[in-house]
């Protein structure tokens, strides 16, 4: 059976007062949301402001760079021993927890795989960079 909508005439006082309620709550909830998408994308921004920052203060001549450059360089010093290292010690030294690179990323060179796979194996059995125990 098809409900049949009401007039404003059939309607209770208190229908009326819980249909306003209603569309305010609805109008609020509207309002929370954006305040925090809000929030969330002058979080975002400060972020990538500092990040420019940090890039423009440190390493001035990357300006001459486009982003597809950049992004080239970057993931090749990020990929290095001693980049990875570093990254753990700072993550350790501020408390929170490392990650391991993942072997299952898709940008990873067969290369990287490898060595992925050679530093856990080192790791398990020794302190040692060499292998030697």
């Amino acid at each position: 059976m098809a409900q049949k909508t009401m007039t404003e005439e059939q309607k209770t006082k208190e229908q009326i007062k819980a249909e306003e309620k209603y569309r305010k709550a609805e109008a609020e909830l509207a309002k929370a949301k954006a305040d925090l998408k809000d929030a969330k994308r002058k979080a975002d921004n400060a972020r990538k402001y500092m990040m420019g920052g940090v890039v423009w203060k440190y390493f001035p001549d990357c300006v001459e760079f486009t982003e597809h450059e950049m992004n080239r360089i970057i993931g090749c010093a990020f990929s290095l021993k001693d980049v990875q290292n570093m990254i753990r010690t700072v993550r350790k030294e501020r408390g929170k927890t490392v990650e391991e690179p993942k072997i299952d990323n898709p940008e990873n060179t067969p290369e990287q795989v490898e060595e992925i796979e050679n530093e856990n194996q080192g790791d398990e059995g020794n302190n040692d960079e060499s292998g030697n125990a």
